[in-house]
């Protein structure tokens, strides 16, 4: 059961429950997806990555370019995740400004879907926006 916040029109925020284990693409524009496991373990697969995440984990992607895919979910183990979109723009000054790093990558090749390890502030403010 996916609910949604809106900004000026765009979609910010998406939240998703589910009760079993599916399979969704996600259609977006040209922005940036950050994905935010709350409870539950799901796997994404983008262009050139399988990503998988756990509760507290995300995963930072290209909105539009990737599958993802609850596991485990059942009625008494609900799958929930929360998604942001962001604009390319908005992620740019993120990265120049230091707010926003990537890890370090020995690879050449362009990465479609980055994961990200827990983080206490994002934690914080998603409960904030549960609340």
């Amino acid at each position: 059961m996916p609910g949604k916040l809106t900004i000026n029109g765009h979609v910010f925020a998406e939240m998703m429950q589910s009760p079993a284990d599916i399979r969704m693409p996600n259609i977006m524009d040209n922005d940036a997806c950050l994905y935010y496991i709350l409870n539950g373990r799901g796997e994404v697969y983008s262009p050139t990555e399988k990503v998988v995440i756990q509760q507290k984990d995300s995963v930072l992607m290209k909105c539009g370019s990737y599958i993802g895919c609850f596991l485990d979910a059942s009625p008494t183990n609900m799958h929930e995740s929360v998604g942001f979109h962001f604009h390319p723009e908005v992620v740019q000054r993120l990265v120049k400004a230091g707010r926003l790093k990537f890890p370090e990558s020995s690879s050449e090749e362009p990465v479609s879907a980055v994961k990200l390890a827990a983080n206490r502030q994002l934690e914080n403010y998603v409960s904030g926006l549960m609340y």
